[in-house]
């Protein structure tokens, strides 16, 4: 009998980490099996205080989380740190399993502030040659999710320069680290923006400030693949056509099929500064914008600043939401479904952090909402294209932190 009492004792904590397990890896069939040999199992914790169901949530393993529902799983139950499985799903950025839990009654409790990373250590990027050459300056915006070991990952290119320096911009930010986001004392991964100028000793007084260039979609469903053009030949506006209190100027054109620029206008009917652009722009020329693997034309927006370069924001930290007046919107675009979420009829909103600078761009921008899917670099990329009034402090502009919502609404 004591050999027995002993075999039983060592069997059930086995069998507790396995139906823990095999929730995380999705294995339906084998947490039914075990639920069947054992019902209360559905309530066995493992070391963190986690049950079956934060196990497959955390994981995004909405079959498992149906059945374990279904098995009269505590929806709400918490782990050591006071998580539910809402909470750890919404955490690690699986939007359908936190709806899922959500219609079925789970309590989503106001939570706590979030601290985003902060960069402990930076690789400053290469110049390519071509790029030196041709006197391209500005700056590169690249999307990254900092995981919870501080790390950088899933980078992408959301408004890039070419000649090479996309590439060299993603090499850097790759080395980079960061002190990971926190909330209420936890660790959590995070999506962000990062802005990586270029700029080149003697080259010149004009740079790229953001442009943003995209292929012209005709299949409203959004299910056209489609990949934006990149710029192979640059020609730098006249040095001696900035005036000595600097500008800033944005134009647009359209990009033909074989990469060569049409019409440039300017955003401002009449700006001075465009003439400046138009000669430089017409010796612009580009890779072929594609869709579903075949040319097709392009739009591009390019907003060019010369003089003194415009200051770099200051992070989040010790940076007050406060101001006199709050940043008001005065131009915006609408972002991009992703394939992944328009497949999976995920809707939702975006909720992100901003700073505004004096100068009405946003910076900063960090996911603080996130829905998953491609949904929050595609809300980063188009909140990036906003303009605003700037807040105003002590009756000047100032750099304000704010916050942005996004929505997602499917039209079948």
């Amino acid at each position: 009998m004591k050999v027995i009492l002993l075999l039983m004792v060592a069997v059930i904590p086995a069998i507790c980490g396995e139906i823990h397990d095999a929730a995380a890896r999705g294995d339906v069939e084998r947490v039914r099996v075990l639920l069947q040999t054992d019902p209360s199992l559905i309530s066995s914790l493992d070391a963190t205080g986690q049950t079956p169901l934060h196990s497959a949530a955390g994981q995004g393993r909405r079959m498992v989380v149906e059945l374990l529902l279904a098995s009269k799983a505590d929806i709400n139950a918490k782990d050591n740190d006071g998580r539910t499985p809402f909470d750890v799903a919404t955490a690690e950025g699986h939007p359908l399993v936190a709806q899922l839990l959500r219609d079925r009654g789970a309590i989503a409790e106001r939570l706590p502030p979030l601290v985003p990373p902060v960069q402990t250590s930076s690789v400053n990027p290469e110049y390519t040659e071509e790029a030196r050459t041709a006197n391209l300056q500005g700056t590169v915006s690249v999307y990254m999710e900092v995981g919870t070991d501080g790390k950088p990952s899933k980078l992408r290119v959301l408004h890039g320069l070419g000649l090479g320096l996309d590439e060299k911009a993603l090499a850097a930010v790759q080395q980079w680290q960061f002190k990971r986001a926190m909330r209420a004392g936890q660790s959590l991964k995070m999506g962000q923006s990062v802005e990586i100028p270029f700029t080149n000793a003697g080259g010149g007084n004009w740079r790229v400030r953001q442009a943003v260039y995209s292929v012209v979609r005709t299949d409203k469903r959004g299910l056209e693949t489609l990949e934006k053009p990149v710029l192979t030949h640059y020609s730098a506006p006249q040095t001696a056509a900035c005036p000595e209190t600097g500008g800033r100027v944005t134009v647009e054109f359209p990009i033909a099929p074989d990469g060569v620029p049409g019409k440039v206008t300017a955003q401002l009917a009449g700006d001075p500064l465009a003439q400046a652009v138009v000669p430089a722009i017409a010796q612009w020329r580009f890779t072929s914008g594609l869709a579903n693997g075949k040319p097709r034309e392009a739009t591009a927006r390019v907003e060019f600043e010369c003089g003194t370069p415009s200051p770099v924001a200051p992070s989040f930290k010790g940076l007050a939401i406060a101001s006199d007046v709050q940043p008001k919107i005065i131009f915006k675009v609408d972002p991009e479904y992703s394939q992944e979420a328009r497949g999976a009829k995920l809707a939702g909103t975006v909720t992100l952090q901003v700073i505004v600078d004096p100068s009405g761009h946003p910076a900063h921008i960090a996911v603080i909402g996130p829905l998953g899917m491609g949904l929050d670099e595609n809300a980063v990329e188009a909140v990036e294209q906003w303009r605003f009034d700037p807040g105003i402090r002590k009756g000047l502009p100032a750099d304000v932190r704010a916050v942005v919502q996004v929505n997602f609404r499917l039209i079948l």
